[in-house]
């Protein structure tokens, strides 16, 4: 638990600075290099891949993705799951009305209408897939651990790839997906701390 506590606070201090650096425009240089490193490759095809690759991290999706698993699932571990997905919304609705950062002024390929950042696209699916890994490994599961690594390691890309989506796309800066990504993280081991510390029967 405590190993968890300082990663969280490492994490969280790592977010801080992130954000700063965001209101003053300061790591905006990084974000330019980044989009345009990636812009060299922007074809049909690798926007209409790019596409599917980012509706991993819509609404539509992760709403009906959480639905499914709260049906498969038992209570608990559905209720979590939806919890989950519940808090990450929140924080990044509450993040992108205090910071109020406006959209890339790049070549965007697809039309998004809120606050650029955090990423939600990119916090949603993150959230969702740091949920499943830690249940994935907090169960009386019989799955082996080779089969649980396997599956960690490819849920795990997920995240990565809508990241790298939303930057293509020209709807993000990587900062905002950075940000995202890390926001969901600390929710995640927020959540898993408090778990831990109910020392909860395995779910």
């Amino acid at each position: 638990m405590k190993k968890k506590i300082i990663i969280n606070s490492i994490l969280s201090l790592f977010l801080i600075i992130l954000t700063i650096l965001v209101i003053n425009e300061s790591i905006l240089v990084i974000d330019n290099k980044i989009y345009y490193f990636i812009a060299q490759y922007i074809s049909n095809f690798n926007t209409k891949i790019f596409k599917a690759i980012t509706f991993l991290g819509s609404t539509f999706f992760i709403i009906f993705i959480t639905l499914v698993l709260a049906l498969i699932y038992k209570k608990r571990r559905g209720g979590l799951i939806i919890l989950t997905i519940l808090l990450s919304t929140l924080l990044n609705n509450l993040i992108k009305i205090v910071i109020r950062r406006p959209r890339p002024d790049i070549n965007r390929l697809v039309y998004e209408a809120s606050f650029s950042y955090p990423s939600g696209h990119t916090m949603a699916i993150s959230s969702l897939v740091g949920i499943l890994i830690y249940l994935l490994w907090h169960n009386n599961s019989s799955k082996k651990r080779g089969g649980k690594i396997i599956l960690t390691i490819i849920l795990s890309i997920l995240p990565i790839l809508v990241m790298l989506s939303r930057i293509y796309l020209g709807i993000h800066y990587f900062s905002d997906c950075l940000a995202g990504y890390l926001s969901s993280i600390i929710l995640v081991i927020s959540i898993t701390l408090f778990l831990d510390n109910k020392k909860s029967p395995s779910i």
